[in-house]
């Protein structure tokens, strides 16, 4: 055991055994179309692409948020004992209470928390389904660990952003309300500018929702902070609609927890085009077995990547980076670059490192990186979104990508390709 932490046996996992590191551990899931930062408190953002040039912020989010930490705090889960009015968080974060146990796991593609304080237990595990479904996942469950059946109410909460880049005072287009036809809050923006019609921010549950908020201002109150927002302390949200502000998704349940009877609920949050799709997304995932089967296609995917071309070295240590985690971070920066901001030869960096694992997807993503060059040879800065800024060397690095291709994959066909310049 480490001071903060420590790998399990097969070095897939890492679980954080304090609340208060040195420094924030971080764990970053992904698919197609969404990416998400979660710490290890579980909090962070998520993000969305509709078409590889546009990233909209479906959650508070880097460089988007009034106050300092407004970016971590989504995923908060609030537990109110209805009997003495004690509030703590799962994620430890922003109420602070001691807690009696508590660890995070980041695992290869989910993240899991672990959190008990007063005798009940709350677990919650939070995945990206792969495909272009562009949603998270969370399983929470709620149990008494000792002593008497408890009164509880559980609230979750996220802040929703839905900033694109060019859609500036977007703010007052914006509406949350309760949508009973999917059981959960739904955030849409409406306005002429829109880069994509994928603008619907939700939160949907598979139990039956006591109480909900979409405004901000009903849900903290006036004066209310994170770490003491007014419907968690009083008991209760207050069924509000959200318009001309940053809204939010919350749901409440209200629990008469038994012992050996545990609370258990799953959520969909993520963004779409219209209601139907969050409709097809819940008959999908909420189906029995449905969550199962896509967190077993998501281990089986990162099987795949660790089982190619291992490393074997006197230092156990390095054997890990190499043969596990470096993989999941190439893999990463090689589909989402830094934080969707696909920079030309950052990608082109990235997947030349990708092919020497996963040449496949590396060598399309290098045919897709040549439709952003120049017929002179250069290159755009990047294209997500699209930055005409000359940079030097950002077709520079093509030579060393198609080269470590053609060697990793002997794919000679590659030089056959047509490709037009853009």
């Amino acid at each position: 055991m480490g001071k903060y932490g420590s790998f399990n046996e097969d070095r897939t996992e890492y679980t954080v055994s304090t609340v208060d590191p040195v420094h924030v551990i971080d764990n970053y899931l992904w698919n197609e179309r969404v990416y998400a930062s979660l710490t290890h408190t579980g909090t962070g953002y998520l993000c969305y692409d509709h078409s590889g040039r546009e990233i909209t912020n479906i959650t508070d989010a880097p460089n988007d948020c009034e106050e300092a930490y407004d970016k971590h705090y989504n995923r908060l889960v609030y537990i109110r004992d209805r009997e003495t009015g004690d509030v703590w968080n799962l994620n430890w974060e922003p109420v602070l209470a001691p807690l009696d146990e508590y660890s995070c796991v980041h695992g290869l593609g989910y993240t899991k928390l672990r959190a008990a304080k007063n005798g009940v237990l709350a677990e919650m595990q939070v995945f990206i389904p792969p495909g272009k479904d562009a949603l998270e996942i969370w399983s929470l469950r709620v149990s008494v660990l000792r002593g008497k059946s408890r009164d509880i109410s559980v609230f979750v909460y996220n802040g929703i952003s839905l900033k694109s880049t060019f859609t500036y005072g977007e703010g007052i287009f914006i509406k949350g309300e309760w949508r009973s036809d999917v059981n959960g809050v739904c955030v849409q923006k409406d306005c002429e500018f829109l880069p994509h019609k994928v603008h619907t921010a939700y939160l949907v549950a598979d139990r039956r929702v006591t109480r909900y908020d979409c405004s901000r201002e009903a849900f903290f109150g006036a004066h209310g902070t994170f770490a003491r927002p007014d419907a968690v302390f009083a008991g209760g949200c207050r069924n509000s609609i959200a318009t001309g502000e940053r809204p939010i998704t919350a749901l409440q349940f209200d629990v008469a927890l038994q012992r050996g009877s545990p609370f258990e609920v799953n959520f969909l949050f993520g963004i779409a085009a219209n209601v139907a799709t969050i409709r097809r997304c819940r008959k999908r995932y909420f189906a029995p077995g449905g969550i199962q089967r896509a967190l077993d296609r998501l281990g089986r995917d990162r099987r795949r990547l660790i089982e190619r071309n291992h490393v074997e070295t006197p230092d156990g240590n390095l054997n890990m980076l190499m043969n596990i985690w470096q993989k999941q971070q190439i893999e990463f920066g090689a589909v989402w670059c830094r934080w969707g901001f696909r920079g030309y030869r950052d990608i082109v960096q990235h997947n030349m490192a990708r092919s020497l694992f996963d040449p496949d997807p590396a060598g399309e993503m290098l045919l897709r990186a040549l439709r952003h060059q120049y017929s002179d040879g250069s290159a755009l800065r990047g294209w997500s979104p699209i930055d005409t800024k000359p940079y030097a060397d950002s077709a520079l690095w093509l030579v060393y990508a198609v080269t470590k291709q053609l060697k990793e994959s002997g794919d000679m066909e590659l030089l056959d390709r047509t490709v037009e310049f853009y």
